[in-house]
């Protein structure tokens, strides 16, 4: 990859994670003012349980990414693949109506057991659950999809993509919050520009895959996933691990704490999240380049690209986890007007922020080692993490 391709990538990376942290500074207010503490509680909670759902696409997603990231633009790569992919997206196919139909039967158990005592109704809960089902379905396939275009190496495009549907998600979310102060019309909102964003992905990454050839998938062709299932397999390992570490904290606290108070404790995660804006950025160029790099054997090539491209990440992790840490009481005050969420920044903040720092500098090592093909590290490192994690956190 040359150095101003790499470079486009990157920004364009970096700037879609920024976009990410900009529009949370942005939005998280009005949210909170149009649908109350509340409300916006129930929508954090939308996080945990779309990364939950998220390992049901068995690592598939992250192996299409590595797989169309190899080999070159002939007509014979492209046919395989298209045929690939067909077989990936069946399964998708499959999984989210599992997801839908979960989140729909599970709805009123999680509404009327799970989560601690709250002022919103069981019925506007148990609404609200569904329809986040059939969001994280239709996110899944998103992600699939933006996942082939990266790895297809039109990772300004797919970020392009990525920004623009998110500030539309996010307007329309907020209009339809400031006229119906309703929790189920803002995920109608999301669910709409979800779909349309859905489509566009779709057509792009067929038209980067068109040839001279007409592509007829077989039922035969499913035998496709033997050639990636070890891969894939080892990347759900590390999937289910890694939602064991990030997110058990949040689904202990989401059956014991007030949706109130699980709000202000992910809104200090999403302030510590600034110190991984570069580090997933890069990571995520730096993929598609080492794996490039590592199947044409230019292996001290690799080696000096790792290196100093993980010296730069560690650096400025460094220097933002240590600012947040220190001011996060007036950044949170400053951002959210909030006297609760402020002070409880104070005080959890400079913890949290070490944490978060130390999986930001992550990254590119977990990068460099999936160029490769390798994951019983990062699987044996998760497993031996685990329960020292669990018991300590209980």
């Amino acid at each position: 990859m040359k150095i101003a391709g790499r470079t486009i990538n990157s920004v364009a990376n970096i700037a879609s994670r920024l976009w990410s942290m900009i529009s949370t500074v942005v939005f998280l207010p009005l949210y909170l003012a149009y649908l109350g503490e509340e409300a916006y509680g129930l929508v954090t909670l939308f996080v945990t349980l779309q990364a939950t759902m998220s390992l049901l696409g068995l690592g598939l997603s992250s192996t299409l990414r590595r797989e169309f990231s190899l080999g070159d633009d002939s007509d014979k790569n492209k046919e395989y693949k298209r045929k690939l992919l067909i077989t990936v997206e069946n399964m998708y196919y499959v999984v989210c109506i599992i997801i839908i139909i979960a989140c729909y039967i599970l709805s009123g158990t999680i509404a009327n057991r799970w989560l601690a005592d709250n002022f919103l109704s069981v019925d506007i809960v148990s609404k609200a659950i569904s329809l986040m089902g059939v969001i994280i379905a239709i996110q899944m396939l998103c992600n699939l999809w933006h996942g082939c275009l990266l790895g297809l190496n039109y990772q300004f495009k797919a970020n392009v993509y990525q920004i623009l549907f998110s500030l539309i998600k996010n307007s329309l979310a907020v209009v339809a919050c400031y006229y119906f102060r309703s929790i189920i019309i803002y995920y109608f909102a999301f669910m709409i520009v979800d779909i349309l964003y859905c489509f566009v992905l779709r057509i792009s990454v067929g038209k980067y895959l068109e040839n001279n050839n007409k592509t007829d998938w077989k039922i035969s062709d499913i035998k496709l996933i033997k050639k990636v299932w070890k891969y894939a397999v080892g990347i759900l390992s590390i999937s289910i691990l890694s939602l064991l570490l990030t997110q058990l904290d949040k689904m202990i606290l989401s059956r014991y704490l007030p949706l109130k108070e699980i709000g202000v404790y992910n809104s200090i995660f999403t302030i510590g999240s600034l110190s991984r804006v570069l580090s997933t950025g890069v990571s995520v160029t730096v993929l598609t380049e080492f794996s490039q790099l590592y199947s044409t054997k230019n292996f001290s090539k690799l080696e000096r690209n790792y290196v100093s491209t993980w010296n730069g990440v560690a650096i400025f992790t460094v220097c933002v986890v240590t600012y947040v840490a220190f001011f996060a009481e007036t950044i949170m005050l400053v951002w959210t007007r909030n006297d609760f969420y402020a002070t409880t920044a104070s005080i959890y903040a400079p913890y949290l922020m070490i944490g978060i720092g130390a999986v930001a500098l992550q990254e590119i090592p977990y990068s460099y080692l999936l160029a490769q093909g390798k994951t019983k590290i990062n699987i044996i490192l998760g497993i031996v993490i685990l329960p020292i994690y669990s018991i300590s956190y209980l």
